[in-house]
């Protein structure tokens, strides 16, 4: 796999072109996945005896005002010079940058996060390991390089996002109380709303979502960030089986936000997050009201006709496989079958009220002048206790 992350300047349409004195390295994630034998989603380059000025002079421009980073005009994948820095003020934003021709490979690497992310390829695939970020790939285990590590809170949230994707790697101790240091620092207040959803939303698509979360309780960041100082464990049993589950990562979000305040929490949550938010709420009432269906049937028809009108399944029927999912969870191996059976039942609900026409029950509303609202919810109500009682849920 590595052979796949080495630099080519022979080949490449750009890299050809840039001073001989210019050498040029793939670093960081691409070559860690490589070593690691998992998928290379992108690569990251690094030029080292060179400034901005030759590539702006080439034609590219920084894709961002605080770090020296350009974008491979083919490719389009990060190229960065190579750079030092210095704490200046709060946040991952608070530093001040030297990206001088001077600046050699190790400086460069020396700055970042973890050992195993501090790894370098050269064009002549010659690797750079500097701070042992082998030792700690075979060990499996997430090392800081320096003391510097806890001048950036986001390092601590990109920590956590990667013990979801990497769940056999563990946290070396004297990183966890560097971590836990940050978070007393009060710096994760400092980092945008938007740069904690980018990474809360990767880690969610991680493999064990579950393992950054309680590492996120574990430092006291989840209390940073949300207020709450754990996650109830019916959420975390719903997340744990999420592969299972197969919802989006916005059903996910909404799930462990689903106690929290969302207008005071330090993350820039999506509007259908809020959304979902909402549904599972009113499906979660729902669900826990069944054992009072057999005395209360038109209330409940009601009740399932507003969770369908509220969830906008009318517009969005693509919702209902994932509301029926969280809805009737199953963690265990040996399911339930009454459960299997309500979400059947709940199923054929949905799609017969979603797929039953209401055109004719409207024009028959307006010709008698009756209100149409009532008169479509009416039906409606009718073919949802037809389906209760065919089924006989109870029996």
């Amino acid at each position: 796999n590595l052979v796949d992350v080495i630099p080519n300047r022979a080949d490449d349409k750009f890299f050809c072109k840039l001073p001989s004195s210019t050498k040029i390295f793939c670093v960081g994630g691409a070559v860690r996945d490589a070593l690691l034998d998992k998928k290379i989603f992108d690569r990251d380059f690094l030029l080292v005896g060179t400034d901005s000025k030759v590539l702006l002079n080439m034609g590219l421009f920084p894709i961002g005002k605080d770090f020296p980073v350009f974008l491979h005009p083919i490719s389009k994948e990060e190229i960065a010079l190579a750079r030092t820095e210095k704490k200046k003020g709060l946040g991952y934003k608070g530093f001040q940058f030297d990206s001088s021709q001077s600046v050699t490979l190790e400086e460069d690497l020396k700055r970042r996060d973890f050992t195993i992310n501090a790894l370098a390829l050269d064009e002549n695939g010659k690797l750079f390991d500097f701070f042992s970020g082998i030792d700690d790939l075979k060990s499996r285990v997430f090392r800081h390089i320096g003391p510097e590590f806890t001048e950036d809170p986001l390092r601590l949230i990109r920590l956590a996002r990667f013990l979801s994707r990497y769940p056999e790697f563990t946290v070396d101790n004297d990183t966890m109380i560097l971590c836990k240091k940050i978070v007393v620092s009060g710096e994760i207040e400092a980092l945008s709303k938007e740069r904690i959803w980018v990474e809360i939303s990767k880690g969610l698509c991680g493999n064990e979502p579950l393992r950054m979360l309680k590492f996120l309780e574990e430092t006291d960041a989840w209390s940073n960030i949300t207020g709450k100082r754990s996650i109830p464990d019916d959420i975390k049993n719903k997340l744990d089986s999420s592969y299972k589950l197969e919802i989006s990562v916005f059903w996910k979000a909404a799930l462990i936000f689903l106690n929290c305040d969302i207008a005071n929490i330090h993350c820039a949550v999506p509007k259908e997050v809020i959304i979902y938010k909402k549904i599972i709420h009113k499906s979660d009432l729902l669900a826990k009201s069944i054992s009072r269906l057999e005395t209360n049937k038109d209330e409940f028809a009601l009740a399932i006709l507003d969770l369908i009108e509220s969830s906008d399944l009318f517009r969005k029927p693509d919702r209902k496989k994932s509301i029926l999912k969280i809805m009737f969870f199953q963690p265990n191996r040996y399911k339930n079958k009454e459960i299997a059976k309500y979400s059947k039942v709940f199923s054929e609900i949905f799609d017969s009220i979603i797929n039953t026409s209401v055109s004719e029950v409207a024009k028959l509303a307006d010709k008698e002048n009756l209100s149409i609202k009532q008169k479509i919810r009416d039906f409606r109500s009718k073919i949802v206790l037809e389906i209760l009682n065919k089924k006989e849920i109870l029996n």
